[in-house]
């Protein structure tokens, strides 16, 4: 139990407790740019409560590793680690919890998936072909990585109170040969970054989904005989509706049409900005930000801005509007949607229906006389869980299973994916995915003639495709 210092109000979790080292990270200027990184992204334009920040969510998530913790230690005193190794790891534990999300973008995954797509078509554009020599943009996990080395303040903290930096980084990386014990405590199906945010987004949203028994599934958390976190079969409903409320809590923020839509402006508009070099993030980029302490300003604030001064000054007249649309929550149409729940082994048939969708757009933007860049197949899929009873010859199997939720044997230890336990739903659910297509279209005009034109283009593409899977 670490004695608090700090004590914080939290309208999901009530009192959040801070050692006076957890005070000291939140305090610096790395951690406190979260206050202004929204963990929905775009969300809050649909729910106008889901503008919570992933500063919250990052203490959220370091409460719930602190309770899971002490329960541990109260039940099993933790006894595969000595006194002094346990202070320390459990001490670890609940800062790589805090610390999970620190290397997040503005807008988070909308914008890291722009910036890797932006800078390896202007690779490929470039006449490359090795892909071993593309530098990929760092993703959110890399970013906090070389935050937790190499930005001045937060860097210092740890050398200072001795902490390696690379020893933690590796626990919400998972990284090769570093220390294993409860990992997946941080990054897994069932950890304290889900634990939290599925509450966070239940109380922001008004949704229900995310409203889990959290008290009752903490105390039935267990340490199998390899150190993971599993928990006990007598949880099995509770870790079923854990899985259930993230699945359509999905359904319900991230892949709401009006959310997909406004992101998919986003992600051009971010095209745009690097393209006119308005913002730069390459690798070495964001390297130099992080060890200059820029980064700390680099926030959702900032990049707003930047999109601002990009609709006044570019030249792209198609840029301008979708910036324009963007600012002034202008959102494309829906003209037509496709969602199916089959067998995991639907993928290659439904990549097969995607491809052919989006080589038809051009036909269909000619036609309807709208630019091509006006249109959008957006596409997405999704699983209960990470792995399937039936997926087994799946070459990341092994590495999937270890994040599964895990129950555990009460008599011999021993932990397996729930997906392998028999009374478990999941056993059958695990198995299947949901595939979902939309095509897209900016439309900016009256609103009845947009009515009549998106009437005409979802028949002239239900034409095209007579498919009764088509809504």
């Amino acid at each position: 139990m670490v004695e608090p210092h700090k004590r914080i109000a939290d309208p999901v979790h009530g009192t959040i407790s801070l050692s006076r080292f957890e005070s000291q990270i939140i305090e610096t200027r790395a951690f406190q740019r979260l206050r202004n990184v929204k963990q929905l992204g775009l969300a809050y334009l649909v729910y106008p409560g889901a503008d919570y920040s992933r500063f919250s969510h990052s203490l959220g998530a370091c409460h719930i590793a602190a309770e899971i913790l002490d329960r541990l230690d109260r039940k099993l005193q933790l006894q595969f680690w000595g006194t002094s190794e346990k202070i320390k790891n459990m001490r670890l534990l609940r800062i790589a919890a805090l610390l999970h999300d620190v290397g997040h973008y503005p807008f988070s995954h909308t914008m890291e998936h722009a910036i890797e797509q932006y800078y390896y078509e202007a690779w490929t554009h470039g006449g490359n072909s090795d892909i071993s020599t593309f530098k990929k943009p760092l993703d959110h996990e890399l970013v906090g990585k070389r935050i937790i080395e190499h930005d001045p303040e937060i860097s210092t903290l740890l050398n200072n109170e001795g902490i390696d930096a690379k020893e933690l980084s590796a626990i919400f990386r998972k990284e090769e040969g570093r220390e294993a014990k409860l990992t997946n405590l941080v990054s897994a199906d069932l950890d304290v970054d889900r634990l939290d945010y599925l509450q966070r987004t239940a109380h922001h949203t008004s949704l229900p989904y995310g409203n889990v028994d959290t008290r009752y599934l903490l105390s039935q958390v267990r340490i199998d005989n390899e150190f993971r976190m599993a928990i006990s079969s007598k949880a099995l409903r509770t870790a079923e509706h854990l899985l259930l409320g993230r699945y359509f809590d999905y359904m319900q923020v991230s892949f709401h049409k009006t959310v997909a839509a406004i992101e998919w402006l986003l992600s051009d508009v971010i095209h745009g900005l690097l393209a006119e070099n308005l913002t730069k993030c390459s690798q070495q980029d964001v390297i130099s930000l992080i060890e200059s302490g820029e980064w700390s300003q680099f926030d959702d604030t900032q990049l707003l801005n930047t999109i601002r001064i990009y609709e006044q000054s570019t030249a792209d007249p198609i840029g301008k509007h979708k910036a324009h649309c963007l600012l002034n929550r202008k959102i494309p149409c829906l003209i037509a949607e496709l969602e199916i729940v089959e067998n995991r082994g639907y993928e290659d048939q439904f990549d097969d229906f995607k491809s052919t969708v989006e080589k038809r757009v051009a036909h269909w933007a000619n036609e309807a006389g709208i630019d091509i860049k006006y249109w959008h197949v957006w596409h997405k899929k999704r699983s209960l869980t990470g792995v399937g009873s039936n997926t087994k010859d799946d070459p990341e199997f092994e590495e999937k299973a270890e994040k599964a939720v895990r129950i555990m044997d009460s008599e011999s230890q021993v932990s397996f994916p729930i997906t392998d336990y028999r009374p478990s739903l999941m056993r059958i659910l695990g198995n299947y995915e949901l595939f979902a297509l939309r095509v897209y279209v900016l439309i900016d005009e009256l609103d009845d003639l947009k009515r009549q034109i998106r009437k005409e283009l979802k028949r002239k593409i239900y034409e095209d495709f007579e498919d009764a899977a088509w809504k």
